[in-house]
């Protein structure tokens, strides 16, 4: 999977483009909110609260946490160009989010299909016009590739690491599903995410392979 993210990562590009057009175009409003009425069709209160975790989780304040500290790891076992662009692709993935959710013109979810959940800690949430792409999904595809990657090369036994990256890939669709589920976006917005991040992510991996990381 790796080496399909970091060899064909100009696929995720053109679904990003592609996805972005077509939510531009607001042609598929009528698939957002099927998707979405989908999603909330079953409200449980076991998946309120793990949606409310997973907010959290993918929140900039603890995204950023993460990355810096794996930054710091690396920087400190001497892959100092590996940490210095982790740092310039995940700081570029925000930029990017925020310059897109001031110009793709995609509604925020209505509020019809908020769930108005409470978080347990407060999140800081800038103010944007519009909601494309998701952020909690571009920087949790991000991580969650890093980390596989990471995961492949670092982890002995081949149960161990088959357990790692199942735990990562399971911890990330979950954090993708919440985002619908609890209506704080529209599945277009996840899938915009979900293309940024994996072309970001590709970008990162090939600067480790670089640094022989």
């Amino acid at each position: 999977m790796i080496k399909f993210i970091s060899e064909k990562r100009n696929i995720f590009l053109a679904a990003l483009a592609l996805l972005t057009a077509v939510t531009a175009s607001r042609a598929a409003t009528g698939f957002d909110i099927a998707l979405i009425k989908a999603a909330q069709s079953f409200p449980n209160a076991v998946f309120d609260y793990f949606s409310l975790f997973f907010t959290v989780l993918g929140s900039g304040e603890v995204t950023g946490v993460i990355t810096t500290s794996l930054a710091a790891w690396l920087f400190a076992r001497g892959h100092r160009k590996a940490a210095f662009y982790l740092l310039v692709f995940f700081g570029l993935s925000i930029a990017i989010e925020l310059a897109m959710k001031f110009s793709v013109p995609q509604p925020k979810v209505f509020p019809e299909f908020r769930r108005g959940l409470k978080l347990p800690v407060p999140v800081y949430s800038p103010f944007t016009p519009f909601a494309y792409p998701s952020g909690h999904a571009t920087r949790s595809v991000i991580l969650t590739i890093v980390f596989f990657y990471m995961a492949q090369l670092k982890i002995a036994g081949d149960q161990a690491r088959r357990a790692a990256k199942a735990a990562l890939g399971i911890i990330c669709v979950l954090m993708l599903v919440s985002r619908v589920y609890e209506g704080s976006h529209w599945p277009l917005d996840v899938l915009g995410g979900v293309c940024l991040g994996s072309y970001l992510a590709a970008l990162i991996i090939r600067q480790f392979q670089k640094d022989n990381f």
